[in-house]
């Protein structure tokens, strides 16, 4: 099994992809194209950023290049686009292109990719991303009127997480399931209702905890361990008894996950600092069962150092199969700041 990049992307992220709609952006540019329309925008960025900008290297030092958007569909059409760029909340209309600064962050750029989430009410939901400079509790953020307005539904206590990877909707138990890292005690998957009335804690806080993306599935929810301070694997809790299952060893830390349509799952092995980083490559994983693993794709890290980004392969948003996906990728040779739509040869 191989992937095959089919096509290059004229974009630095791919934030969703469907059969209608694609969503990409470079730097403070967001580019929609839905139907046979095209459509670009371009967000609000200081002077000096968008000077220093104009150049790929500055972009990765400055994050300028990191937004992270969703499509709202309201009674199956495109309403608008919800998104986070440079710590403040974005909704954009569409077809009129009207941005509205609908919040922001106490502290943090962006979430990481993925991280947004919409519950089947449309409910909106978001967690605070960033080196917590400021020692405070990391907040959910929710939007029950397609984000226009924004309040904290719940807030997790410093010593429980440095900051939050990612909100996701669960279709099977109709949940929303958050995680956090990065160390000791802060390492956490929670599971509650759209109000945060009841919360469930399934982990202790150890880095076998430690994820970035969840995959659900009926009987399984399955993630990749994101710890670069000891061995990370793919592991799977069970739905019926909540047991966590360390399935198959990978040789670095995983961030993004991807549900394809034909019951394929892929995971992407970053390139970052420490023990358990076993080389210099990041890979993509195929599997069926989370136990049976097949590299398929594999790329070096540049020569930059950490500063300029770690290195990362990220998945768009959106029902895609094995024949028709689409990546992205940062700080790998040859591929820093680029996408492409890829098949697997099965």
């Amino acid at each position: 099994m191989k992937l095959i990049i089919d096509k290059e992307i004229d974009a630095e992220v791919i934030h969703h992809y469907d059969e209608n709609l694609m969503i990409t952006s470079k730097c403070n540019v967001i580019t929609i194209k839905h139907e046979k329309k095209l459509k670009k925008i371009n967000l609000p960025l200081s002077s000096l950023k968008k000077l220093l900008s104009i150049f790929r290297l500055f972009r990765r030092a400055l994050r300028t290049d990191k937004s992270v958007f969703v499509p709202m569909y309201f009674d199956g059409k495109l309403k608008s686009l919800f998104g986070v760029y440079q710590g403040n909340f974005y909704k954009i209309l569409w077809p009129s292109m009207v941005v509205k600064k609908t919040g922001c962050f106490r502290q943090g750029r962006v979430p990481l990719h993925q991280g947004i989430c919409q519950t089947e009410k449309g409910d909106i939901f978001v967690g605070e991303y960033s080196p917590n400079k400021m020692n405070i509790s990391s907040a959910v953020w929710k939007s029950n009127d397609a984000g226009d307005s924004w309040n904290i539904v719940f807030e997790f206590p410093r010593e429980k997480a440095r900051h939050i990877h990612g909100c996701f909707w669960d279709p099977f138990e109709k949940k929303v399931w958050v995680c956090t890292g990065d160390f000791k005690g802060e390492c956490h998957i929670v599971c509650a209702d759209e109000d945060f009335v009841k919360v469930e804690w399934l982990s202790q806080g150890s880095q076998k905890w430690r994820t970035v993306n969840l995959i659900f599935k009926k009987n399984y929810v399955y993630f990749g361990m994101d710890s670069p301070l000891t061995q990370s694997y793919i592991c799977r809790i069970d739905r019926s008894n909540r047991k966590l299952e360390q399935l198959t060893q990978v040789p670095g830390p995983i961030w993004y996950a991807k549900a394809l349509q034909d019951d394929w799952m892929l995971f992407a092995c970053s390139v970052e600092d420490g023990p358990s980083v076993l080389d210099n490559y990041a890979r993509i994983f195929a599997t069926k069962d989370g136990i049976h693993l097949h590299n398929v794709f594999e790329v070096e890290k540049d020569n930059w150092p950490y500063l300029f980004k770690l290195g990362v392969i990220s998945f768009a948003t959106g029902e895609q199969d094995i024949s028709h996906f689409y990546i992205f990728s940062e700080a790998l040779k040859g591929f820093d700041g680029k996408g492409f739509q890829c098949h697997l040869s099965v």
